[in-house]
């Protein structure tokens, strides 16, 4: 693929992953968090499971280590992160949702510095202070904006910070062996352990599947192959060819994007105040990346 197409193709992923926050919201009126991650998870194992029968060549080639790495690498994917976030969307709206989740950079910094011997410079503390400090003015502040979804409970709310941390998480552990496998096999064996771990919930779940909408059934597609699936492959296919940070940077439009999407098709529009600890925390994750993304860029170009 030509690199200004790559571009093109990341621009459209973080569209589409603006969506997705729509859909969730969508997607909640009718089933809770548990049946929907249970659902659309299963729905992506079948679609990545098929992919791996029909093509050999996708398929992963997993050392004895490596078994041990996918399990948790699933573990914090799917539960860890999917679980929170999705709730969390039944106390703060989709664009703050998106605004929390966007930290997951800067929680990638602080587990880097603990679990890769990464060096942390004062403007990265500093950026991280910052990004915290909009985390805590958003929850407090967006989970008292009232929405047809939304809840007042600020510490509820917070349980959604769970979710940058545990991507953050697997982010790390994915660079373990982000090298030895394609893009389709480390993304669909990933999810496909992480939801092994939603199996006990299926007879909770089963039933959910008879209450959707046929327009919530969309956007449960949506979620699988514009949510999932596509934008999986693409991202991680950025990150063997582009710099990790030129590809990261990209993240930083996911709000933006999010707000755009809410406000078109739910017709939202945030608080002042709320806009504000949005800014911070966008403001806090730049600066955590500032110089490590200058390290990674030089070690990307070293190793090509």
């Amino acid at each position: 693929m030509p690199i200004s197409l790559l571009h093109i193709a990341l621009v459209a992923v973080i569209a589409m992953w603006g969506m997705v926050f729509v859909a969730i919201h969508e997607m909640l009126r009718s089933i809770d968090a548990t049946q929907l991650i249970t659902i659309r998870f299963s729905m992506i194992s079948i679609v990545f499971l098929l992919l791996f029968a029909i093509f050999p060549s996708t398929r992963p080639k997993i050392s004895k280590n490596d078994w041990k790495l996918f399990v948790v690498g699933g573990l914090l994917a799917v539960p860890l992160c999917q679980l929170p976030v999705v709730d969390g969307q039944r106390f703060l709206s989709p664009p703050l949702v998106s605004l929390i989740m966007s930290t997951a950079p800067a929680w990638a910094a602080v587990l880097a510095r603990f679990f890769l011997s990464e060096r942390t410079r004062l403007i990265q503390i500093v950026g991280f202070a910052i990004a915290m400090c909009g985390v805590v003015l958003v929850i407090l502040i967006g989970s008292s904006e009232t929405t047809d979804l939304t809840i007042e409970n600020p510490l509820r709310a917070s349980v959604i910070l769970i979710s940058p941390i545990a991507w953050a998480g697997y982010s790390v552990v994915g660079k373990a062996f982000s090298e030895r496998s394609s893009p389709i096999a480390i993304t669909g064996t990933t999810i496909i352990f992480g939801t092994i771990f939603m199996l006990p919930f299926w007879p909770y779940s089963y039933p959910a599947l008879s209450v959707l909408s046929f327009g919530q059934w969309m956007w449960m597609i949506y979620l699988t192959f514009c949510g999932t699936v596509i934008t999986y492959l693409v991202w991680f296919y950025a990150l063997r060819v582009l710099s990790t940070g030129q590809t990261v940077s990209y993240m930083y439009g996911v709000p933006l994007a999010a707000l755009l999407c809410s406000w078109i098709v739910l017709d939202y529009i945030p608080t002042a105040s709320s806009l504000g600890g949005g800014a911070a925390i966008i403001i806090g994750v730049v600066l955590t990346q500032w110089g490590r993304n200058r390290r990674i860029s030089k070690t990307d170009k070293s190793s090509i």
